[in-house]
């Protein structure tokens, strides 16, 4: 719905910028979580339902950015088998579930990891997973970062944002500063390429904006279920070489890229 908000209501030369804060709210979200939890009266249910509030809350905004912009709707809508027929979002929805299987191993099971493959306090990796939600705010900088650099680029390091941290967990059995970084890229990598994904999937079905991010975000989802289950298998025998064969599939995908991403992203 927010994409579809924003495709309708903000100017295309600035929807990139746009969606990718949209997207990095991730990150603030899981930093706002933690001292909302701790802080406020009620426990985690009185914060589930604050949550729940702002959600409807958007909800509604952007249901009503919808309707005043219903009258500027123009041509004749696509059904969704001529949708799935469209190789550029077919190239999204392969990505968007290859990289959901990529990210379980860290979004799924990183606080297990932290604390039984690197063997850290609940203390240390509580701070780890905190930096990794910060790291994510990063993620509103796509659209600049793509303005200057171009965004396949910034979707080729946002793909070794998410291999090089799986290598160097699998490498590291103790505390090492070295996992600060780590869990900063796996932070600012997962958001970084979900903003892409997202303007992906908008510009691979310009009719209907939204009904490219939700496949590009369901299959995200799916692949994240794919990826716990397997990834809980190979962990289970060896943390290791969980971490390599995950952090082969970001690398894998570096030679599979969005069907013509645009080079720049104007803020």
């Amino acid at each position: 719905m927010l994409a579809s908000a924003v495709s309708r209501q903000i100017d295309a030369s600035r929807q990139t910028a746009a969606n990718t804060l949209i997207n990095a709210g991730t990150g603030a979200g899981i930093i706002v979580s933690v001292p909302i939890f701790m802080l406020m009266p009620g426990g985690w249910r009185a914060a589930c339902c604050c949550f729940a509030a702002l959600a409807l809350i958007s909800l509604l905004l952007a249901r009503y950015c919808l309707l005043a912009g219903r009258a500027d709707l123009q041509g004749s809508p696509v059904g969704w088998r001529d949708r799935l027929y469209n190789s550029a979002l077919q190239r999204v929805i392969i990505i968007a579930f290859l990289s959901g299987v990529a990210s379980a191993a860290w979004w799924c099971f990183g606080p297990d990891m932290l604390r039984q493959h690197s063997h850290l306090n609940e203390g240390h990796a509580s701070m780890l997973w905190l930096v990794s939600g910060a790291a994510g705010i990063l993620g509103a900088l796509t659209g600049p970062l793509a303005r200057c650099i171009g965004m396949r680029q910034v979707y080729w390091l946002a793909q070794l944002a998410m291999a090089v941290p799986l290598l160097l967990l699998a490498a590291l059995t103790h505390f090492s500063y070295w996992l600060v970084p780590a869990a900063a890229l796996c932070g600012a990598g997962y958001v970084t390429l979900s903003g892409i994904l997202l303007v992906a999937g908008a510009a691979a079905t310009p009719q209907n904006a939204a009904s490219g991010v939700a496949a590009a975000f369901l299959m995200l989802a799916i692949g994240q279920i794919a990826g716990a289950i397997l990834f809980a298998q190979i962990y289970s025998s060896s943390a290791a070489t969980a971490l390599l064969l995950f952090a082969a599939i970001p690398v894998a995908l570096l030679f599979l890229v969005p069907a013509n991403p645009p080079q720049r992203a104007d803020a």
